[in-house]
């Protein structure tokens, strides 16, 4: 077999009793294994090794995640197989390459993988991640085998040209209502050569109601998402649910202070450390955020709204919040709580006042950032919906 590379190779089995002859072709043992791999926001990815094939009895087709990384952590896990990119088939690193370089910074992509490993998770599973560039350069890495010291060589993959960035959606949905403008006006003749649609009757959109602290708070109301990779933890209180991952997450909610400005405001248990990417959603808007302050003491960060490209919306990023100096509770105190509920939505629940005291809060170790020195309102009972 070592001499007949590349060649074919008559080869006779039993199949049921009865002999079968065919012809394979040698493959080259050493081809089989990856001597190139892509390098994307700390992540690894590489063809799918022979070991791996042959271990979890797999085809050799999918992209390997040695290292999930930044992008592909959030929903995929380190020793998957991606086996595809927005519907598009990857079966190879050409097949990867040429899909990543389609997706734009910052936008939200789908990403079919598998886990060979997990019984629940052998067939594709699909997940949404969000591409971030700028936390690497994406570099293609190749081995020389040519060179006597087998070194390796990369080159820098980035955005093909044509690829729609962002705050083309806008332009988009501007052109779209421009065109339902442009469309001419349904005439009663028109109308009459369709009776279908004049029989079904006409459905009103039902309206949530919103009523007491909520409605007045709602539109200056944010979910803030917060995530980093497990090597950039400097100050994280990482519980049981993401100890095991390859990325960190924290969410909570954020009021607007300056919707003009972009200005956020949220806790540190949202956001504990500026290193990381951080995400706020106020109603079907989602922008990026960068730390602006963070409180050395108590539990309180600014957050900046990052600007929308050239050609986005110039509107107020939400509705800035007003803040009454004067509104002490006392305990047995009927107060009203607005939050986000673990999906991003708003929620009001009203509680009582059990006490007003000094918070007793919980020192970490190793030593880390916590809350000190402050009054604390005591609720008879914790929101149903936190």
């Amino acid at each position: 077999l070592d001499a007949s590379v590349g060649e074919k190779v008559n080869l006779a089995v039993c199949r049921g009793g009865e002999r079968v002859e065919v012809q394979l072709t040698v493959q080259d043992q050493h081809d089989l294994i990856p001597h190139d791999f892509i390098d994307l926001a700390f992540g690894i990815f590489h063809n799918v090794p022979y070991q791996t094939a042959q271990k979890h009895h797999i085809p050799l087709k999918g992209i390997y995640v040695a290292h999930a990384g930044f992008v592909f952590g959030e929903s995929v896990t380190s020793d998957a197989v991606i086996l595809e990119l927005n519907g598009t088939p990857c079966d190879d690193l050409h097949a990867f390459e040429s899909a990543l370089q389609q997706i734009p910074n910052k936008e939200y992509f789908s990403v079919g993988w598998m886990l060979p490993k997990s019984n629940m998770e052998r067939n594709m599973c699909m997940s949404e991640v969000k591409m971030l560039r700028h936390w690497s350069t994406c570099r293609a890495w190749s081995l020389d085998p040519v060179c006597d010291t087998r070194s390796w060589t990369w080159r820098s993959l980035g955005v093909r040209e044509g690829t729609k960035m962002e705050g083309v959606e806008e332009q988009g949905q501007e052109q779209h209502a421009e065109d339902a403008d442009a469309a001419p006006e349904q005439t009663p003749d028109s109308q009459a050569s369709r009776p279908e649609v004049e029989a079904s009757p006409k459905k009103k959109a039902r309206k949530s109601k919103v009523e007491g602290a909520l409605a007045a708070v709602e539109p200056s109301l944010c979910a803030v998402t917060f995530r980093t990779v497990q090597q950039f933890d400097m100050d994280l209180i990482v519980d049981s649910e993401n100890q095991e991952g390859d990325m960190l997450f924290c969410r909570g909610a954020g009021v607007v202070l300056d919707a003009d400005a972009g200005l956020i405001l949220t806790d540190r248990t949202t956001v504990p450390q500026l290193l990381g990417d951080i995400e706020v959603m106020l109603g079907e808007s989602c922008r990026s955020a960068s730390v602006l302050f963070m409180h050395p003491i108590h539990s309180l960060v600014v957050l900046k709204v990052d600007p929308l490209p050239e050609g986005g919306s110039g509107l107020p990023f939400g509705r800035s919040a007003t803040f009454e100096e004067e509104s002490a509770l006392e305990p047995g105190d009927e107060c009203e709580i607005v939050g986000m509920d673990p999906r991003g939505k708003p929620f009001s629940q009203k509680l009582k006042v059990a006490e007003v005291r000094m918070g007793n809060f919980e020192a970490r170790w190793p030593p880390r950032w916590h809350e000190r020195n402050l009054e604390a309102i005591i609720l008879a009972e914790s929101p149903t919906h936190m």
